[in-house]
């Protein structure tokens, strides 16, 4: 069927009306017109971010080894276990403070590279970022 009526399935993304207000994109526009002034420059101190695959429970899995040594690291497991049947009691959602939480983390792994200390990190305009913690 994909092929002979030529479908597709798209994935549908709902996104607020006030998104693409006036006045949001003159506050889009007015925010990336101070940039210069801020120091950002996209080409060469950006990192843009898309929280699309963030998840309260992300841990880093990847780490830098010198040269050609095998490493093998032994943590362990982080995530809470739920006591007898109170998993109804406990919401499962990312709240904009663990995204914040998440961004000053990154910020701090970035500060420990000399190559990266001063970057800007840059995040799409996601409900999560609605939150008066995340400023512009």
């Amino acid at each position: 069927m994909k092929e002979d009526c030529n479908l597709s399935i798209k994935v549908v993304t709902r996104h607020p009306v006030a998104r693409n207000s006036n006045k949001t994109l003159e506050a889009r526009a007015k925010f990336v017109e101070e940039w210069p002034a801020k120091g950002m420059d996209f080409m060469t101190n950006c990192v843009f971010l898309d929280e699309s695959g963030f998840d309260i429970n992300m841990r880093r899995s990847r780490d830098w080894d010198p040269g050609n040594v095998k490493r093998r690291k032994v943590v362990g497991a982080t995530k809470r276990k739920v006591p007898g049947d109170a998993a109804s009691v406990i919401p499962k959602v990312t709240t904009a403070g663990h995204y914040l939480q998440f961004i000053s983390d990154t910020l701090d792994i970035m500060d420990e590279f000399p190559n990266m200390k001063g970057f800007h990190i840059v995040m799409d305009n996601a409900p999560i970022h609605s939150h008066s913690l995340v400023d512009l």
